[in-house]
């Protein structure tokens, strides 16, 4: 699963890597983005990819209320084609989150260590893409809420050691294919995959994290 990531990418650096036509909102750095928070998010309108700000937790358009958000943080690669709450977006409302990277806790003698993953590369300031789906729920006749989920796979070679799952990566080269609705689902599921061992590494950090309330550069940095 993906239950934590830290979102402190320039949004200059963003621009430089073609993910998005516009910006709709102000963009808000986070080392320490949780479920419930509001996040930067790169989805379709009106045929532009525009970066805007959504509630990390699926709210499909059907739901009664929002709270079932809290239970669709993450939906699995496996099974989104037939989910009643992810096929309809999977097939016409994909998204990106761009991250600094994952947090991710291995369990150690009846404790978990958390671990922070990201790219390789540019010192490790590349930024991560992770697909995601979103929606909006009318929460008042003028109010409307919207929201997102991250999709997740089996981990890669190098996670298995932390965690048996990952959220799943878009390669630069892929953002246009992911954004394409008008291609065949099962050509856009394809892109759900573990990332390659060679593209991302990780390393320990401090339990600092465990709180969502925390959210300085501590959250981030090598023990």
């Amino acid at each position: 699963m993906c239950g934590r990531f830290a979102q402190v990418i320039p949004i200059g650096k963003m621009k430089m890597s073609d993910l998005f036509d516009e910006v709709d909102a102000d963009y808000i750095e986070s080392f320490n983005v949780a479920p419930s928070h509001y996040a930067a998010v790169v989805s379709l309108k009106e045929g532009k990819r525009v970066l805007s700000l959504k509630k990390w937790g699926l709210v499909p358009s059907w739901a009664k209320d929002d709270k079932i958000g809290s239970r669709l943080i993450n939906a699995r690669g496996e099974t989104l084609k037939d989910k009643p709450s992810f096929k309809n977006a999977f097939r016409k409302r994909r998204c990106i989150i761009p991250v600094s990277g994952f947090y991710e806790w291995r369990n150690e003698t009846g404790c978990k260590k958390p671990f922070f993953i990201r790219m390789k590369g540019e010192n490790g300031t590349a930024p991560m893409f992770l697909a995601g789906l979103h929606e909006s729920w009318n929460k008042t006749e003028n109010e409307v809420l919207e929201t997102f989920t991250i999709i997740t796979t089996s981990a890669c070679g190098k996670l298995k050691a932390i965690h048996d799952r990952m959220p799943v990566v878009i390669m630069q080269n892929d953002i246009k294919l992911w954004f394409d609705d008008s291609l065949p689902v099962n050509e856009i599921k394809n892109l759900i995959k573990p990332a390659d061992d060679d593209e991302i590494e990780f390393y320990p950090v401090s339990e600092f994290v465990n709180s969502p309330h925390n959210n300085s550069l501590r959250c981030l940095e090598m023990i």
